[in-house]
């Protein structure tokens, strides 16, 4: 499933008159997905097969929680606006797909974040290639780079770093590998930087249009 719009840099909670429903299993969700990617990483570095088949295990169990959240989020999701059915009725390549991911660092005004990681499966059970990524990081650069707060209001904010990884490595507690797609956001407008310094921002909301494609395996 192509992603191609980084559009929403997403608050751990939705609303500003306390935590709802949504905002309890947003929050479930990004900590059940930080813990998947920990567990994986952990994996990924284990030498001793025991560990390594137990920790795969816990990732799979937290990649479980996640979909279970995310299902839970998408059936309870207010219904879109005009304006945001209007966008995924220009697009004829599929359906609306969203993921969130967690924030790697904040330096000084930019807020950096591993975008998608390649030849992986998803939380919603899909894979892109390292091409796809690429081709959704430049349409995304061409023609969007806009950034926004719960896929709806758009915020003094704008990429300034955006590359695909040619190795393995580390952006700030995030791994990554040859073929994800890494970007670094610049935040304007003082007060949501304050948010992201504060650590009121917690995530990347990806949101983009694409078509599955079954695999053999």
């Amino acid at each position: 499933m192509t992603k191609g719009t980084l559009d929403d840099l997403n608050k751990d909670i939705f609303g500003s008159e306390g935590p709802n429903d949504l905002d309890i299993a947003h929050t479930r969700l990004i900590d059940e997905a930080q813990g998947a990617a920990s567990y994986q990483s952990a994996a990924d570095r284990a030498t001793d097969p025991d560990l390594k088949k137990l920790l795969q295990k816990l990732a799979s169990d937290e990649l479980g929680h996640t979909k279970e959240l995310t299902d839970y989020i998408e059936s309870h999701r207010p219904k879109p606006s005009e304006a945001q059915k209007s966008v995924a009725e220009k697009s004829a390549a599929g359906p609306v797909k969203r993921i969130v991911v967690p924030i790697a660092k904040v330096i000084g005004d930019v807020v950096y974040g591993v975008v998608v990681h390649a030849n992986k499966v998803d939380l919603q059970g899909d894979i892109m290639s390292p091409a796809d990524i690429r081709k959704a990081m430049h349409q995304f650069m061409a023609e969007s780079r806009k950034i926004n707060k719960d896929h709806s209001e758009d915020i003094d904010a704008c990429p300034v770093e955006c590359w695909q990884a040619t190795e393995k490595g580390f952006l700030g507690s995030s791994e990554y590998a040859p073929g994800d797609w890494l970007m670094g956001t610049k935040i304007l407008d003082p007060n949501e930087l304050a948010k992201a310094r504060a650590g009121d921002y917690r995530s990347y909301s990806i949101e983009g249009f694409g078509v599955r494609v079954p695999t053999d395996s």
